[in-house]
């Protein structure tokens, strides 16, 4: 079995300069956990999950950040390090590394890369452009499809 096979197509996304806000409101409509943020061209460039926005409010206090940070940084780096902090907009808060793989990747791998890496999702590509999503759910809904999920008593 193949991404192509068990993949969501319609993926929510969004842009770079998404406000966070907007961001929050797209994973509880859609009652997703992460969204990728894609450019111009629908490359993925990024990914924003719950836990990035949970771990947000765990950020020093922009007092904490001075002092911490102050006698290492000039006044400029120091208000871009806060601007993060608030995280006013996707690229602020973004995960860059977001994991992709390809339309043919075995499920098999695709699972195991899903449990080693410790993560809920993976992004499908086509070249470079975001084809699909796919998740422990999709994994689950292709093996009860295809029967692998059953037990049998003996």
């Amino acid at each position: 079995m193949e991404a192509k096979g068990i993949m969501t197509r319609d993926v929510i996304v969004a842009k770079r300069d998404t406000p966070v806000s907007d961001i929050i409101h797209l994973l509880l409509k859609h009652r997703i956990s992460g969204v990728p943020i894609v450019n111009e061209e629908n490359e993925v460039i990024g990914v924003v999950t719950e836990a990035d926005l949970i771990q947000k409010k765990k950020l020093p206090t922009p007092l904490e950040l001075i002092y911490n940070l102050g006698r290492y940084m000039n006044s400029e780096q120091l208000a871009e390090e806060h601007k993060k902090l608030r995280g006013e907009k996707a690229a602020d808060i973004m995960t860059s590394n977001a994991i992709c793989v390809k339309e043919d990747s075995d499920v098999v791998k695709i699972a195991s890369l899903l449990i080693k890496k410790g993560i809920k999702r993976v992004f499908v590509t086509r070249g470079k452009k975001l084809v699909g999503v796919v998740s422990k759910a999709d994994i689950l809904r292709g093996m009860a499809k295809s029967g692998e999920g059953s037990t049998r008593a003996s």
